[in-house]
């Protein structure tokens, strides 16, 4: 969660200088993780090649770009044996994790900051 106190211009600078680095060396798409408020605040118009996993732990996520989420994380008190205390739990939009991880592979050329 990124408090809105921050100028719109100087977080989707950074994020864009994240993702870019992370891109560039794991060779996949970034999912960027929101909540309402952050979508509303930054991401919304913005990142239009990266797709979003969304929290919402009432309702089914509705969005102004409703196309673009692809994971849904609908609690965040799952219980998974073997990990003490509470987990997320997550529901994918359609598809596999394995189809997930295939889709998130990027063919682009990225150039080397000098």
């Amino acid at each position: 969660e990124i408090p809105t106190k921050y100028p719109k211009n100087v977080v989707i600078k950074e994020l864009k200088d994240m993702i870019e680095k992370l891109e560039r060396h794991y060779k996949k798409r970034v999912i960027i993780y929101v909540t309402y408020h952050t979508y509303n605040a930054y991401i919304k118009g913005e990142f239009p090649d990266n797709r979003l996993w969304i929290r919402d732990i009432k309702y089914i996520p509705k969005l102004a770009e409703d196309d673009r989420w692809i994971i849904w994380q609908v609690s965040n008190k799952g219980r998974v044996t073997g990990i003490p205390g509470f987990t997320d739990k997550n529901v994918l939009r359609s598809g596999t994790v394995e189809e997930l991880i295939e889709n998130s592979r990027i063919k682009i050329e990225m150039q080397e900051k000098n």
